[in-house]
């Protein structure tokens, strides 16, 4: 496998625990040992494929997270009136 195609993979697997754990606070060194990666490698890594920081994508991504649970259709349970 090609070094591009392995940091490919690296920065996919990273991405996938983002948004894994949108829900609670992640810390960027927790990230990059998810993508098996040094802190400082992964980051520029990262920047260079996404084109954006990890926190930007972070805080992106659980934006569009809320934004569009909001607007989900809510449907009504069984109501009756007595």
């Amino acid at each position: 496998m090609k070094t591009e195609d392995r940091n490919r993979a690296k920065i996919a697997r990273a991405l996938l625990y983002i948004e894994a754990g949108l829900s609670e606070p992640l810390r960027v060194s927790e990230i990059a040992g998810q993508a098996h990666l040094p802190l400082f490698h992964f980051q520029r890594l990262f920047c260079a494929y996404m084109g954006e920081s990890v926190s930007q994508y972070a805080l992106r991504a659980a934006w569009k997270r809320q934004h569009f649970s909001w607007k989900t259709p809510r449907t009504a349970t069984c109501c009756t009136w007595r």
